[in-house]
C-alpha cells in the first residue's frame, strides 16, 4: 500500500458495510418505477402528434439516470476505505478526486462504537474517534463488525504507546523503560 510510511504496517482494512447501498438503491428503484409509470401514463398522441418515440427516449433517460445513481454510489462505497495501521487510522474517500485523512494513534483520546438495533441485526455499526487537535469527531460510518475494529484500534494504540523510539534499543523482555542512573 503506497499510503504507508516506512516502518508502518497495515493491521486491518475495511470498507463500509454493504447495507449503506440499500437506501440509494431503493431510491433508484423508486425513481425507475415512478418514472416509467409516469411516462406510460402520457398518451402516445398529443394534439394529433405521435410522441411514442419521445416516450421511448424518456424511458431510456430514466433507465440511464438510475444506472448512473447505482454506479456512482457503488463506486463511492468501493473506494471508501478505513485502514488501521501500526501508527494511525487512514480514511480514504473519493472516486475521481481522492481525499485521504489520517488520525495518529498517539493523538486518539476517545473511541465510541454506536450500533442501533437494525445495525446490530446487519452486523455493522459506526465508530467515533476523538483526537487531540481536531475540532470535530471523525466518524467511521457503518463498518462491518465495529467491535472488532474498535478492539484492533485499542490494541494498536497500546502497541504504539510502548513502541521503541527510533534509534533506541528496547529493554529485554518488555517495553523500554527509563534510562539507567549514571554510575559513580
Amino acid at each position: 500500500m503506497s499510503q504507508l510510511m516506512q516502518g508502518e504496517r497495515e493491521i486491518v482494512k475495511v470498507h463500509q458495510h454493504w447495507s449503506v447501498l440499500l437506501a440509494p438503491y431503493a431510491i433508484a428503484a423508486a425513481v425507475l418505477v415512478v418514472g416509467l409509470v409516469a411516462i406510460q401514463l402520457v398518451p402516445s398522441t398529443i394534439l394529433g402528434h405521435d410522441i411514442a418515440d419521445i416516450k421511448h427516449i424518456l424511458d431510456a433517460i430514466d433507465i440511464g439516470v438510475v444506472l448512473l445513481i447505482i454506479t456512482v454510489r457503488y463506486l463511492q462505497w468501493r473506494f471508501s476505505t478505513y485502514v488501521l495501521t501500526s501508527h494511525r487510522i487512514i480514511v480514504s474517500r473519493g472516486v475521481v478526486a481522492r481525499v485521504t485523512e489520517s488520525i495518529n494513534l498517539s493523538r486518539i483520546q476517545e473511541t465510541v462504537v454506536r450500533q442501533g438495533l437494525v445495525e446490530r441485526m446487519f452486523g455493522c455499526g459506526s465508530m467515533e474517534v476523538t483526537s487531540a487537535g481536531r475540532d470535530s469527531v471523525e466518524v467511521i460510518y457503518r463498518i462491518p463488525r465495529p467491535q472488532e475494529f474498535y478492539n484492533s484500534v485499542g490494541e494498536a494504540m497500546e502497541a504504539d504507546r510502548f513502541a521503541t523510539p527510533q534509534g533506541q534499543q528496547p529493554a529485554a523482555g518488555g517495553p523500554p523503560g527509563p534510562p539507567p542512573p549514571p554510575s559513580q
